[in-house]
């Protein structure tokens, strides 16, 4: 079975739209590499799936491409990928429990059995071969009142959900989420779904703090911008404050770095409160933020990563998704068509006018 996928290609960054066979190489990668153009044709598995891509959304980390045409999850010449809804399209044999036409959503890390491609499952590709296919453990039905926009997110709202889970929510906590983007609106609505009902977005640009408080329908998040004078005032406001050895701190249960900004990071971090505890998810770039460890003893408070996700979080965000609470839609701002993922890419690092894009093959 033909289908298309792109590929990264070395530096500088570029992209190339190739053609492939499931057949070739059991189907189990889209690849530029040679050997695979004279490896002999093998039916894929019997116990695999062929799925073949609805929608894709971009991930800004697919961005870090750009000025280098590669990383380690991403290298050159292999598909890429891991945000996306698909529908059923060829079953093996041993596989049970699937419809053929059924729309899923890819569960990224378990798409292949090479772990390698965890981050790359395919997104981009018109078509995926799905390893030892199974539902609940790499393919989660879409509800039916789902869309296909809001259903190609699961993959970056389960790592929200993580990075709200590792914060210790409980109902009755007051949270802070550092950033209004794609991410930072996930980590608020999974801490909402955990009990959290008192939920600051601490975010930059105006448009984006609009667009996170519309997200819940039934209780919109308070949002504030660092752009406004005297916000770190308006936060001890918010909050109320505390003493603490080192000065006064932020009555903040729970704050949630999804901004990456270290300068930002620094300041609220110099602002914790007693017992608060720190998660980050974000993925830090620029400049380290210098982190006084003072502050972490004296006050009590834990720091934690959020490096992922796992099976149970899946379960979370289709839940939330079902529930109509979330006009998730709304994360979407533009659609592009499978032909122009390299301008899509691009275009998206415009954070004024794109918010998040995605690639619908219908196009």
């Amino acid at each position: 079975m033909r289908f298309k996928g792109w590929v990264p290609t070395g530096k500088p960054y570029k992209l190339k739209l190739r053609e492939y066979d499931t057949s070739v190489g059991r189907g189990l990668i889209a690849t530029d590499d040679p050997a695979f153009e004279t490896t002999e044709p093998e039916p894929i598995g019997d116990d695999c799936v062929i799925i073949k891509n609805r929608v894709a959304s971009v991930c800004g980390s697919d961005r870090w491409m750009l000025g280098y045409g590669q990383d380690a999850r991403r290298p050159a010449g292999l598909q890429f990928g891991h945000e996306m809804v698909s529908e059923v399209i060829e079953i093996g044999k041993d596989v049970e429990g699937f419809e053929i036409g059924e729309r899923v959503m890819p569960f990224p890390r378990f798409v292949k059995d090479d772990k390698a491609f965890a981050g790359r499952p395919g997104g981009y590709s018109e078509l995926v071969v799905v390893e030892h296919a199974k539902k609940g453990y790499n393919l989660y039905p879409v509800p039916d009142n789902v869309s296909d926009i809001t259903a190609s997110m699961l993959e970056p709202l389960m790592v929200s959900f993580r990075a709200a889970a590792n914060a210790d929510p409980a109902p009755g906590k007051k949270a802070m989420v550092m950033g209004a983007g794609p991410i930072g609106i996930g980590c608020a609505i999974g801490l909402r779904e955990l009990g959290v009902e008192d939920i600051l977005i601490l975010g930059r640009s105006r448009p984006r703090n609009e667009l996170a408080r519309s997200i819940d329908k039934v209780k919109p998040f308070d949002v504030m911008s660092t752009l406004d004078e005297g916000w770190q005032d308006a936060l001890f406001e918010y909050f109320g404050e505390m003493p603490t050895q080192l000065g006064r701190g932020l009555r903040a249960d729970i704050i949630i770095d999804a901004a990456g900004n270290p300068r930002l990071f620094e300041e609220v971090w110099n602002m914790t409160g007693m017992f608060a505890t720190w998660s980050v998810v974000a993925v830090h770039h620029a400049e380290d933020p210098r982190v006084n460890l003072n502050r972490l003893t004296w006050t009590g408070s834990k720091l934690v990563g959020s490096p992922g996700y796992i099976n149970e979080d899946a379960d979370r965000v289709i839940k939330a998704m079902a529930s109509e609470r979330y006009d998730m839609d709304k994360m979407i701002s533009h659609t592009f068509p499978h032909a122009e993922l390299e301008h899509a890419i691009e275009d998206s690092l415009d954070h004024v006018k794109y918010f998040k894009v995605a690639i619908d093959y219908s196009k």
